[in-house]
């Protein structure tokens, strides 16, 4: 709001400026409360909204608290306080929603690993970020998706069941996705099971981001 329009609003009810004003916080700018704000997802009923959540200390009594809060692992989960399973409650000051982008316009990702179990780690840390991730365990199921879908970055393993990663790269270049990011994750320098100086000249020939397994 413009302070025109504050007092444009103020006149209209025949109040002050400062009235309206009176019932803020303490005026810290929003950016900075966001800062200090936690990750976290609002359960409501059965709908799931990615919030930031203000979580205070821990609620030994819940009568009078709207909402609370509860740790899993690094995570925060937010409930109403009536529908709100059982554990350790935290106190929630305040609750940021952030609409959720249409799904089409959220950055979707291609992670080509033959372990599945790899790739479904990967796939629900990006989905907790707000991505769409989809794992590839097989060349031709990649290969196959490339072209049918539209990608704005791509994982690879170095060394796959049919050999090295280089025509799948080359293929991601001469694709539709050219321009995209491809980051190459290889464990294998160190056994000397993938050759130093092949992965050298693919991240230079194809612009790939090397990071090396395990990568956080």
């Amino acid at each position: 709001w413009t302070i025109a329009q504050v007092k444009a609003v103020a006149q209209a009810y025949g109040e002050s400026a400062a009235m309206l004003l009176d019932g803020l916080d303490s005026g810290e700018p929003v950016g900075a409360l966001a800062a200090k704000m936690q990750e976290a997802v609002f359960y409501v009923g059965d709908a799931e909204y990615r919030c930031l959540a203000d979580i205070g200390e821990r609620a030994h009594d819940v009568s009078g608290l709207e909402f609370v809060a509860l740790r899993e692992g690094s995570r925060w989960k937010v409930y109403p306080v009536e529908s709100a399973p059982g554990g350790d409650y935290f106190v929630v000051e305040q609750i940021l929603i952030r609409p959720r982008d249409a799904p089409e316009s959220s950055p979707v990702i291609a992670i080509v690993d033959d372990d599945p179990l790899l790739t479904a780690e990967m796939c629900s840390y990006f989905h907790s970020h707000g991505y769409i991730a989809r794992p590839y365990n097989t060349e031709a199921t990649f290969r196959a998706a490339l072209g049918e879908n539209v990608f704005d970055g791509f994982i690879v393993d170095w060394l796959l069941e049919t050999g090295t990663a280089e025509a799948i790269i080359q293929s991601i270049r001469q694709s539709r996705h050219g321009d995209a990011p491809i980051l190459l994750l290889t464990g294998k320098l160190v056994t000397g099971e993938a050759n130093e100086d092949e992965v050298a000249r693919v991240i230079q020939q194809y612009d790939v981001k090397p990071f090396e397994k395990p990568a956080r």
